[in-house]
């Protein structure tokens, strides 16, 4: 009898054993596996001292948080160093990031580098600048040459179909202003009685433009002006704020900032053509997330441009689309 208890507890001792080795192996809760490893994106501006920038950043860090990402961001220190851009993409590529995400300074000057990508198999996701000179993924920005038609017949409605027409351009507008003065001379041949003063480019310095304007204006007939991106628009409206010719000279430009708004408020201009680069950043960190985990993703994805004046810049929707929040 004391045998068989003694067997008995043996075997429970054995069986004990078995199953605390068997568990230490083995355990019955499953570890929680690690994070899959994030999804490296690179993005790469034109410039961070730009209030457009700041917003497209803004977005694409909210995707980034959404996504599980991990993002970088790189820009030259001024707005048109395309060397400096371009150098900092060529050292980007060579980190080997998923996808990089480039808003371009100018089209051309890349065309070896988008051979590189893709090369490297590295997709590049362009915002804000068409590139035509090799093959991105995708572009995610706006129609500019249809932007350029669409400010072509804004200013005229001002001017009332005839007079003087100035245009002002960015030296350093790339493809962009390429595509919308295109689009507004385009447009300009319907318009018979509205001749074509004179086309002026502005350099980045704002204040050596704002006094070209300001003598074209004292001194030439002008009437309307479109101004085709952020630096000649703010350089016009100061120029005409200064002359306080705003009662006979009508300005049409694009983008936004708190100087624009301020200048559209008071009067200076009647209509600012605004895209919404905090949308244009998250959806190109969801594109570069979905591109780098093997779904097909767009090759276009258009940007309209909102109308901005005096009268709807309040209004709910635009105020969102000018001062975008991110808790």
């Amino acid at each position: 009898m004391r045998g068989k208890r003694n067997m008995v507890f043996m075997i429970i001792l054995v069986v004990i054993s078995i199953s605390l080795i068997v568990s230490a192996f083995m355990p019955t809760e499953p570890k929680l596996t690690a994070n899959p490893e994030k999804i490296s994106i690179a993005v790469i501006m034109r410039t961070i001292n730009d209030d457009y920038w700041r917003y497209l950043q803004r977005g694409a860090d909210s995707a980034a948080r959404d996504s599980n990402a991990q993002i970088t961001f790189y820009a030259p220190d001024f707005d048109g160093d395309i060397e400096g851009q371009l150098k900092i993409a060529n050292s980007v590529l060579e980190s080997f990031p998923d996808v990089i995400i480039l808003g371009a300074n100018a089209d051309e000057p890349f065309s070896e580098f988008l051979v590189k990508a893709n090369n490297y198999r590295i997709p590049i996701i362009a915002v804000d600048s068409l590139l035509t000179s090799g093959t991105t993924a995708s572009y995610i920005g706006s129609n500019n040459f249809a932007a350029g038609q669409q400010a072509m017949d804004e200013i005229a409605q001002f001017m009332g179909e005839k007079g003087n027409l100035l245009i002002v351009n960015y030296t350093f507008g790339g493809i962009n202003a390429k595509l919308r003065k295109t689009g507004v001379l385009e447009q300009l041949k319907l318009y018979d009685q509205i001749q074509l003063a004179r086309t002026i480019e502005c350099s980045s310095e704002v204040e050596h433009c704002k006094d070209t304007i300001k003598w074209v204006y004292e001194n030439e007939s002008i009437d309307g002006v479109v101004a085709l991106m952020t630096n000649p628009t703010l350089a016009s409206a100061l120029a005409l704020k200064e002359t306080q010719l705003e009662q006979s000279i009508h300005i049409v430009g694009f983008d936004s900032s708190n100087a624009l708004l301020e200048l559209l408020q008071e009067g200076q201009m009647q209509t600012l053509f605004v895209q919404n680069p905090f949308t244009q950043g998250y959806l190109a960190v969801k594109q570069a997330v979905e591109i780098a985990g093997g779904k097909l993703i767009p090759n276009y994805t258009e940007m309209p441009m909102t109308k901005i004046n005096s009268e709807n810049m309040f209004w709910l929707q635009n105020q969102k689309l000018l001062f975008p929040v991110v808790n």
